[in-house]
Parts: structure tokens; sequence; C-alpha cells
């Protein structure tokens, strides 16, 4: 193998390379959108109530969940005076 040869083989290896590369970008450009749409909430709990269902369009600023937070409940109690 001569040395154009081998120049041709690297100039394939680089043009396949080049293509992987886009390939891999195109094949990562959807799931990129799909942070774009996930709701994340900041706090670790449980939904109490949901209040927009799956696929139901919502305003911005419209609760969507109600969360409880299980580490850090607390109970308030009304006891009447005499009691």
């Amino acid at each position: 193998m001569g040395p154009p040869q081998v120049e041709t083989l690297r100039a394939e290896r680089d043009a396949v390379a080049r293509q992987r590369g886009q390939a891999q970008a195109q094949l990562a450009e959807p799931g990129s959108h799909v942070a774009d749409f996930s709701v994340r909430s900041p706090i670790d709990g449980r939904v109490l109530t949901r209040t927009v269902e799956r696929d139901e369009r919502a305003d911005p600023g419209t609760p969507l969940f109600t969360l409880v937070d299980l580490d850090r409940l607390y109970v308030k109690i009304y006891v009447p005076g005499e009691q």
C-alpha cells in the first residue's frame, strides 16, 4: 500500500467519523427537548393531589400538583379554651 492509498484511507476514515458525529448529534437532539417539557419539584415528596391531568394544557403559574414531604409533617390542633 503506497502513500496515496494511505492518505485516501485516512480521508475516508475522517469522513466516516464526521458522519458518525453528525448522526449522534441528530439522535441526541430530540432527547434534548424532553428537558424543556419536564416538570421537576424542588423537594422530594409524594403527590397528594393532581390538579392537571396528563396531556392537559396548563397556563403558566397554574399549580399542577400538591406535594407532601413525609419527612416534615405537622399537625395543627385547635382546642377550645375550657378544655
